[in-house]
């Protein structure tokens, strides 16, 4: 009797991974291969990039405490070829930036090949994942700082102490 249980638990065990395994392991394929692959040909140029100051679609990705993947819409400026600044709203990014420091930004930029306005097909392609880290407090931090409040006019426009500036240290073409 005991045999024929432990018999069964094993073929439960046996069927559940026959019929479960291969779906773990396409998740599992198909999030550490995300965005591994080239799709569209190289990041745009820094010149490009600049764009991006209050212009087109920008997306910065972090993670949250738990580790799921948190996505914010944003209105980044650039600072040279090394910051980006943007202002931040108290909420889950701007937590996930102070716990974590990493940030991934999606930049999307239209392409000068097609006339205004584009596909959505078209616009997807052009644009380039900068891989930044958060600065809150230190020597660059208080450079960069001083620099963009410098080149700023407005005052509203100026960043306080503690706003984050991301340091962007690398970029990727979009995949």
């Amino acid at each position: 009797m005991k045999i024929r249980r432990m018999a069964i638990g094993f073929s439960v065990m046996f069927l559940f991974v026959i019929a479960v395994g291969p779906l773990v392991a396409a998740e599992a394929d198909s999030w550490t291969g995300a965005s591994q692959t080239n799709y569209y040909g190289p990041a745009v140029d820094f010149e490009k990039l600049a764009m991006m100051t209050f212009n087109g679609v920008v997306v910065v990705s972090t993670t949250n405490p738990d580790g799921s993947p948190n996505a914010a819409v944003i209105i980044p400026s650039l600072l040279g070829e090394d910051y980006i600044i943007m202002r931040m709203a108290p909420n889950q990014t701007a937590e996930n930036l102070v716990n974590d420091g990493r940030a991934v930004i999606t930049v999307f930029v239209p392409s000068e090949e097609e006339p205004e306005p584009q596909p959505r097909s078209e616009v997807r392609k052009h644009g380039a994942r900068l891989v930044c880290k958060a600065l809150f407090t230190g020597e660059e931090y208080d450079a960069a700082r001083e620099l963009w409040n410098e080149t700023v006019e407005n005052e509203a426009y100026k960043l306080p102490a503690g706003e984050p500036i991301l340091r962007i240290l690398a970029i990727h073409p979009i995949g």
